[in-house]
């Protein structure tokens, strides 16, 4: 079976945060809390297109996981200045 042909991809983050972290109060507010300083963000998509997210194992929805990884993630393009 080739990568093209797989069922199901796996996407896995683990992150440390400390309780200053401006993830942390936006993960209070949809009730989630970090275990420990220690999140973990997960989304499996399926070939049929569907995918399951989650956070710390709890379900969440596709835009809660990209609202919570906005606040972890920084990307920038290669021309794009950095502040």
């Amino acid at each position: 079976m080739s990568a093209n042909d797989a069922e199901k991809a796996e996407i896995e983050g683990l992150f440390l945060l400390d309780e200053n972290h401006a993830a942390v109060e936006k993960l209070k507010e949809f009730g989630i809390e970090p275990d420990e300083g220690t999140l973990i963000l997960k989304r499996d998509i399926y070939s049929n297109g569907k995918s399951v997210c989650r956070i710390n194992s709890q379900l969440v929805t596709l835009s809660v996981l990209r609202e919570i990884g906005t606040k972890l993630v920084d990307i920038h393009g290669q021309h794009e200045p950095r502040n």
